[in-house]
């Protein structure tokens, strides 16, 4: 899953009117209208700033590798999904992750970092395709999903297929590093790993729309496999590669766990917060599916009396926006907002004790990012 910087319009129309629109998003999109570019006097904050120049420095780097693996695909039928797939709105923020880990850490060489980058997008594609099919999304970032498009079977073949090349790119990278056969061992277990609890938190996702009880507890167990082991495992890969194996790397894994937990509640929230035209998708979409996201858990632990409604068919645009505006006034979305902090929190604090330098501090920078809600703190409390 990707990051969202941006969920209303004055901070989107900001990065649209500012120097990383060129830079981070793809030439042939068609992810923001250009009707967008409307507000010319926004200011993008310093510390997201210092991010963004970053991202797009990786994204720069990254992006033709990513192509480059995609291209060798002779298949022009698969080609061509694929490269559908393959221009979605995307920050390459995970790439920015495992880079930064590295170099945090004293790593020179970034050529075999960034065929492990690619591997991580790959996977992260694929994993985007098989989502929208599961759910059903026939629209996201404003745009028709590519199972929507090209078909339910077809998503399927192409989702194990960036799966397949994600493989080849890591043993590729793997390989250009000259890591040891012990060490290759635990990058592929590594890769499965995040492979097999993205799919075990899937089914949890799942299970959640069917009844009526689910626990914050299993919540947070099902963020930690998804998102969280995909952002650990990241770490986790950067750090094998860079030939490093001690506390260093595994406090990096727990920060990077956490902060892929952070994200995800903040995810979860911008559904309730954001505006449409700025994030894409339907606000409360989760909601409408019955998924127990944090914010619903808690409201529900409140309002027990909307149990049966979200359990049937389908929820009328009259009680889902009752649910929202109680979510908003009655410290549900405050709530969320605490947990998400309090995530980020934990995650700096894994990596204070580190060497400081240049990559440490922007890593920190990206967590606090995570945690701005700009005056929401206060509306919603």
């Amino acid at each position: 899953m990707d990051f969202t910087f941006f969920y209303t319009k004055e901070q989107l129309n900001g990065f649209l009117n500012s120097k990383f629109r060129s830079t981070i998003l793809c030439p042939e999109t068609d992810r923001i209208p250009a009707t967008h570019c409307n507000v010319n006097n926004v200011i993008l904050s310093p510390k997201l700033e210092n991010i963004l120049e970053e991202i797009a420095i990786t994204k720069k780097l990254v992006d033709p590798v990513i192509e480059r693996y995609i291209e060798s695909i002779e298949d022009k039928s698969i080609l061509q999904l694929l490269k559908y797939n393959n221009k979605t709105w995307s920050w390459r923020e995970k790439s920015f992750l495992m880079r930064a880990c590295a170099f945090s850490l004293g790593a020179e060489s970034s050529e075999h970092l960034l065929k492990a980058a690619s591997a991580i997008e790959l996977m992260g594609m694929s994993f985007c395709l098989m989502d929208d099919l599961i759910d059903e999304s026939s629209f996201y970032d404003l745009k028709q999903t590519t199972w929507a498009k090209y078909g339910y079977k077809e998503t399927i073949c192409a989702s194990e297929i960036l799966i397949s090349l994600a493989h080849k790119a890591l043993i590729d990278a793997c390989s250009e590093a000259k890591i040891s056969g012990d060490d290759l061992k635990k990058v592929m277990q590594i890769f499965q790993s995040i492979e097999y609890d993205a799919y075990a938190s899937q089914f949890m996702d799942i299970e959640s729309e069917k009844i009526s009880i689910f626990s914050e507890d299993r919540y947070f167990e099902m963020i930690s496999k998804f998102p969280g082991t995909f952002y650990a495992g990241i770490v986790q890969i950067s750090c094998l590669l860079s030939g490093v194996k001690d506390n260093r790397a595994e406090k990096l894994q727990e920060f990077g766990r956490l902060l892929g937990m952070a994200n995800q509640i903040r995810d979860d929230l911008i559904e309730i917060i954001g505006e449409e035209d700025a994030i894409g998708k339907k606000i409360g979409a989760d909601i409408s599916l019955n998924k127990k996201r944090l914010p619903l858990i808690i409201f529900l632990e409140r309002h027990s009396e909307y149990k049966s409604v979200l359990l049937g068919a389908s929820i009328t645009d009259k009680v889902l926006n009752e649910i929202i505006y109680s979510m908003k006034t009655n410290g549900v979305v405050g709530e969320c907002i605490i947990h998400t902090k309090q995530l980020i929190s934990k995650a700096v604090d894994r990596i204070e004790s580190l060497q400081q330098n240049k990559w440490m501090d922007l890593l920190k920078r990206l967590s606090l990012a995570m945690q701005d809600f700009g005056d929401k703190d206060e509306i919603f409390q």
